[in-house]
């Protein structure tokens, strides 16, 4: 009798060989993102079709494994180089992880140098929004990226591109991202944009971003915007023990201006969720304001339908790009 494995192995199998015509005829495989939504449209149908009934974690590994094999991105075949795909910000548009609206506020507020955190779960799509809005960068820009491994590859004249390192052996000592943060400060840069912040190299972020240095991106994993701040602020005591808490708090504050938060939605498509920005404390946690709300206004073909909508509250960081010179478009509706 077949156990557990065998069985969702022969069920992807069947699933694959009944989706795999859809590669050489309607699939677009330049436009990832929307083949991505067309592939999961079609799983979906086929599931209600057979009267396949799964469990919510077990349909979406499903689709990921599928929607992965089609597209040539399944962790066992992908190359370095593709490792996180190099979705445009108009196919992250198509794809529907954002609106028209939310980017053209993203793109001021990289314009005007404000330092954003990119959070959520893993493989929430943290890395691909964080090289999309790269591309926001003004050429001219001195820009220096750390990352563990180079995945963002930017287009920029001015780029220096650095690789943390775990020693081996043979004498060679770890290169870790904390070093390169420091190192990287003493460089004439004009942009910091890091991978990740994942551990103790939090603090000395914290030190040079509102130190040396005051331009920054990066992502962190957490659950929430409220998370990504308390997850920075546990890590950057882990780095500096003999720091104390209220400091390293008003040093996050500082630091922080925007949180962009994505989510994995319950139809397993990838949606950022909130555009936030960090505007005290209250009962001794981090108290965040959005300035954009993802509002979900229905179901199609069982896909959610919904946007990014503006909170409509005064904002400190529409304020701040307005300060910098950087207009914001009236379609903000911010």
């Amino acid at each position: 009798m077949p156990d557990a494995r065998d069985a969702y192995d022969e069920l992807k199998s069947r699933l694959l060989q009944r989706l795999a015509s859809d590669i050489d005829h309607s699939i677009n495989l330049g436009n990832k993102a929307a083949s991505r939504t067309l592939i999961q449209k079609r799983l979906d149908a086929l599931l209600v079709e057979d009267n396949i009934l799964l469990k919510q974690h077990e349909r979406r590994q499903l689709a990921e494994d599928i929607v992965g094999e089609l597209l040539n991105l399944a962790p066992s075949t992908r190359s370095k180089d593709a490792a996180a795909p190099f979705f445009t910000i108009q196919e992250l548009c198509d794809s529907r992880m954002v609106n028209k609206e939310s980017i053209d506020f993203l793109q001021a507020a990289v314009a005007a140098r404000l330092n954003i955190v990119i959070s959520g779960l893993a493989e929430t799509g943290k890395t691909t929004l964080l090289r999309a809005l790269c591309d926001f960068v003004p050429e001219d820009e001195r820009i220096v990226t750390i990352e563990e491994t180079a995945e963002l590859q930017l287009n920029h004249e001015h780029v220096i591109s650095l690789e943390t390192r775990q020693s081996r052996g043979s004498g060679h000592s770890d290169i870790s991202t904390e070093t390169l943060i420091m190192t990287s400060s003493r460089s004439r840069l004009d942009r910091l944009i890091i991978g990740s912040i994942a551990g103790r190299e939090a603090f000395t972020w914290l030190q040079v971003v509102n130190g040396t240095l005051a331009c920054s991106m990066t992502s962190c994993e957490a659950e929430s915007a409220q998370d990504s701040l308390s997850r920075i602020e546990m890590m950057a005591l882990l780095g500096e023990p003999a720091a104390a808490q209220e400091q390293v708090r008003e040093q996050i504050m500082s630091a922080v201006d925007l949180i962009v938060h994505l989510e994995r939605m319950p139809d397993n498509s990838l949606k950022v969720g909130s555009i936030s920005e960090p505007t005290g404390f209250k009962d001794s946690h981090f108290v965040t304001a959005k300035i954009f709300q993802f509002e979900q206004s229905g179901l199609e073909d069982g896909q959610i339908i919904g946007t990014l909508q503006p909170a409509g509250a005064p904002s400190h960081c529409a304020q701040k790009i307005r300060d910098a010179g950087i207009p914001l478009p009236t379609s903000t509706g911010i």
